[in-house]
């Protein structure tokens, strides 16, 4: 049996004592910050984010589906949303959605003339973060027309 360490006082907690474990002391004094899991990101040939928006730039919509359960995203991902499965293909998206949610903005970030519009458009099964040509309302079928340009790189336009 290992030999236990000596109830020793540390500070003022009413006369309760703890035990002082000076293995883990010290080894949180030496660390620099959380321990955090090393992950794995590479893509090993699946869609990126440079190559969606070079796609975009060429007027193509793409997505990725699970090969394994079918779920379908917009944007690319390094594994299933839904179940962390990392067999995706890249897949082309309609080119008709519907608008799923939308808003005008008034007052625009720097970069951006103000008033537009942006909202979330379900294609397909997968849903994408979108410029809106005009006042969309929620459920009313919009097209793609290609790329809007913004700061930072192109973005989805539908009208």
């Amino acid at each position: 049996m290992p030999p236990v360490a000596p109830l020793v006082p540390r500070g003022n907690h009413g006369g309760r004592t703890r035990r002082r474990d000076d293995a883990v002391r010290r080894s949180r004094r030496d660390a620099t910050g959380p321990v955090r899991r090393r992950r794995d990101y590479r893509t090993d040939g699946r869609l990126t984010t440079a190559g969606w928006r070079a796609a975009l730039s060429d007027g193509r919509l793409l997505g990725q589906e699970c090969a394994d359960c079918g779920h379908v995203t917009a944007a690319p991902k390094a594994a299933c949303a839904r179940y962390g499965s990392r067999a995706l293909e890249t897949t082309e998206l309609p080119e008709e959605g519907a608008v799923y949610s939308a808003t005008r903005v008034e007052v625009a970030p720097e970069g951006f003339d103000a008033p537009y519009h942006v909202g979330v458009v379900t294609v397909g099964d997968g849903r994408v973060m979108a410029r809106l040509e005009n006042d969309a309302a929620v459920g009313e079928t919009v097209a793609f027309r290609g790329s809007a340009s913004t700061p930072e790189g192109p973005a989805p336009r539908f009208g």
